[in-house]
């Protein structure tokens, strides 16, 4: 009798800390983490020298370049699931841990990583808002020492829904009435005006919501944070407002997102994940979509008004 209770005790934490931790904000606070130092796995995901620099106690260092790899040409493309079952293992990561991403650079590779976790079934993954900038804005401790983990066992459960190919972004471009496609690049790429390739415009049929409208504190010029000011991502009230902007995401269509390599557009994946809306993120993106000559652009700057 005693042990029957026992396990129906242990089922019941189970059940709780599970629908606790699915609650949880996907973005930590620089005071969470730090109350939180010595049962989270913290990743720093800048540069060696970066990390030996300073970088937040108890965080181990993943270079975010370790996350992608080159395909067909195209640099930027996440790495294959293989590849990642054994960069946690190398680093000591258990898919049981809980995990705390930081970077700094708009936070934008923190998002990305986030999306890569995601992807391959990793289900506790915050990452830090504001990041390194906001940690040391508010003063908190650094170290110096070099982290290590011992080598780990871990089992990639593969979610390929959270993933866009080729296909069916181009399915979604040929105004599919199951797909909407959402392009995070800044307007005037969108538009057509500028590009970071050869090619002007825009995934057709897409629409667009520039990532850093998501964000705070983002520089005038650049859109991209500084030291002194750590960009963080807006309140749940103004994502929402955002959202209910974009009258072409109806509940029953399924979102696939995009920028230029996978970056800006895990902002948005991140912001519709906050609001229990789910996305593919088309990996490829703006780089891969507009070297296939084959595949269609629509440049607003060139159509005649």
């Amino acid at each position: 009798m005693r042990s029957r209770f026992r396990l129906i005790l242990c089922l019941f934490t189970l059940l709780f800390t599970s629908t606790a931790w699915s609650e949880q904000s996907l973005l930590i606070s620089p005071p969470q983490l730090e109350a939180q130092l010595n049962t989270l796995r913290i990743i720093d995901l800048r540069a060696p020298n970066k990390y030996q620099a300073g970088h937040i106690p108890h965080a181990i260092n993943i270079p975010f370049a370790k996350f992608n790899r080159t395909k067909n040409g195209v640099e930027g493309f996440v790495i294959s699931h293989q590849q990642f079952q054994t960069l946690m293992e190398q680093h000591g990561i258990k898919n049981s841990d809980a995990v705390a991403l930081y970077s700094d650079w708009a936070y934008l590779e923190a998002a990305r990583i986030y999306w890569v976790f995601d992807l391959y079934g990793h289900h506790k993954i915050q990452v830090l808002n504001g990041g390194i900038q906001a940690w040391k804005k508010q003063k908190r401790p650094l170290e110096t020492a070099t982290n290590t983990l011992p080598p780990s066992h871990y089992l990639v459960e593969i979610h390929p829904q959270k993933l866009a190919t080729k296909l069916q972004t181009l399915i979604a471009a040929k105004a599919s009435p199951n797909f909407v496609l959402v392009d995070a690049r800044p307007v005037d790429q969108y538009e057509g005006k500028t590009s970071l390739t050869d090619r002007k415009g825009h995934i057709p049929n897409a629409i667009n919501l520039p990532w850093y409208d998501l964000v705070q504190n983002r520089d005038a010029q650049d859109g991209y944070d500084h030291e002194d000011k750590p960009t963080k991502m807006v309140d749940w009230q103004q994502l929402q407002q955002k959202l209910n902007q974009l009258t072409q995401l109806p509940k029953d269509k399924k979102i696939i997102v995009y920028c230029n390599g996978g970056m800006e557009s895990s902002i948005l994946y991140m912001a519709l994940k906050q609001l229990n809306r789910d996305a593919s993120l088309y990996d490829g993106s703006w780089f891969e979509w507009s070297k296939d000559l084959s595949l269609p652009v629509k440049n607003p700057s060139q159509e005649k008004p």
